[in-house]
């Protein structure tokens, strides 16, 4: 008979006998599954129909045959599973060559039959290389182009075009990406809006304390350009420029797509640094590149530790329109 090895399950219910999935990971319904049980520990399974005819090796190390059973097609699109002419029936064993029970790692196996790293890989770094250049570009671009259409002292009036343009083009590369992508629009714990409340108050001390120490150590410096943003368009027109689309939609770019993508592909802690690294790129050369870099480290930190974006955005948004209203 053929045969299928699994590891430990989780248990439900508390008190409640022993209830087993395989393949592990996915509460499967019903309707897909089928029911057995090992009569050495007692423990119930509901295995994946794909499944019936298999041996399982149940995690006190017996054996658990599956029934063999007539189904009709599931409705339930079933996981990944090797076809079973790729899975070795194992060959009877006489009681004095049998082998000892031993321990399985489940999730290794199922991985080492249904990866394909190199053409899974290969997709994933295309996409994510493709979103994060025009991602990039969506917030260079308009700003460059401003600079170079409009005279220097009409930059900071013609200001809410370009970031106008960056929010929309960020919208258009968020609507083409690939749906895999959970974004993070969802409600955080209490104690991250508490955590980003304070460091949004931090934040905005020591960019105002940073900018001091500029000034008084390099008196030639130019003059303040959100300041002249604000005067040149109005306060609410400099709040929606400088700290509404950056603080929603720079959000949605790195912290929802990129930083999404970067983990993926390189792991928790470099998809971070990564992530961080462009975001302080994206804002082009500027004296606050120190300020820009750490408090993108800082979002991409709390991104990853809260599953949301929600309170990156509110970091982001109220820094920036604290900045407008002082200047």
């Amino acid at each position: 008979m053929n045969e299928q090895e699994t590891g430990v399950a989780a248990r439900e219910g508390g008190d409640l006998p022993a209830l087993a999935m395989w393949p592990a990971g996915t509460p499967y319904p019903p309707a897909v599954t089928v029911a057995a049980s090992c009569v050495a520990c007692g423990v119930g399974w509901r295995i994946h129909r794909d499944l019936c005819g298999f041996r399982l090796r149940c995690r006190c190390g017996a054996w658990v045959d599956v029934p063999r059973l007539v189904v009709a097609p599931p409705t339930v699109a079933p996981p990944r599973v090797a076809p079973r002419e790729e899975i070795a029936p194992r060959p009877a064993a006489t009681p004095a060559a049998a082998d000892p029970p031993r321990a399985v790692d489940a999730e290794a196996e199922l991985a080492a039959v249904h990866l394909r790293p190199f053409e899974e890989s290969r997709r994933l770094r295309g996409r994510t290389i493709l979103e994060c250049v025009l991602l990039t570009a969506a917030f260079l671009v308009p700003s460059l182009v401003l600079r170079l259409a409009v005279a220097p002292h009409d930059v900071p009036r013609w200001m809410p075009v370009a970031s106008t343009a960056a929010s929309l083009l960020v919208l258009l590369v968020y609507r083409g990406a690939r749906r895999d992508v959970a974004v993070g629009w969802t409600e955080p714990r209490l104690r991250y809006w508490f955590e980003a409340s304070a460091v949004m108050v931090g934040a905005v001390l020591l960019a105002l304390v940073y900018e001091s120490l500029l000034r008084s150590s390099f008196p030639q410096l130019g003059g303040d350009w959100i300041a002249a943003v604000r005067e040149q368009t109005g306060l609410g027109l400099a709040f929606f420029t400088i700290a509404f689309c950056p603080g929603l939609f720079e959000e949605l770019a790195f912290r929802g797509l990129i930083q999404v993508r970067m983990t993926r592909l390189l792991g928790a802690t470099q998809g971070l640094l990564v992530t961080a690294g462009l975001f302080a790129i994206a804002h082009g050369p500027q004296l606050g590149l120190p300020l820009q870099a750490g408090l993108g480290l800082y979002l991409c930190s709390l991104r990853a530790r809260s599953g949301s974006i929600m309170p990156c955005v509110l970091v982001h948004l109220g820094y920036n329109g604290a900045l407008v209203v002082l200047h």
